[in-house]
């Protein structure tokens, strides 16, 4: 269980615990299914709400796919920024490259999917 669960300033949601910040959201996470703690950058959702109306959105993290679909739990919550697909989230067992670099050749953008489905005309 979470310690501290219950105490002022935090609420429950989901089986994760809440302690609020300044100005009363979220910024620390307890994830019990994993027994950590996580925090969000503030103001990243609206950032993130604005970003998704005009890209393609993906976890990436060298961490774990555990890790990464907890974090996908926390970020797009209701579904909206459509980073619950399966080809949305890359973890570290994604990785093509080892040694703790991380490579965008794994993420396939809309416009090659794009090139695929639609026929140019002359």
């Amino acid at each position: 269980g979470a310690e501290g669960a219950g105490a002022e300033g935090q609420s429950a949601n989901n089986g994760v615990l809440h302690a609020k910040g300044v100005g009363g959201s979220p910024s620390l996470h307890w994830l019990p299914r994993l027994g950590l703690w996580t925090k969000l950058r503030p103001g990243l959702h609206p950032f993130l709400r604005q970003l998704v109306q005009r890209f393609e959105l993906y976890v990436y993290t060298m961490g774990a796919r555990r890790y990464a679909a907890e974090v996908v739990e926390l970020l797009d919550a209701d579904g909206s920024l459509g980073l619950r697909g399966k080809d949305r989230v890359i973890a570290a067992e994604d990785a093509t490259s080892r040694g703790g670099q991380k490579g965008l050749d794994i993420v396939l953008g809309a416009e090659e999917t794009q090139k695929d489905t639609h026929t140019h005309t002359a």
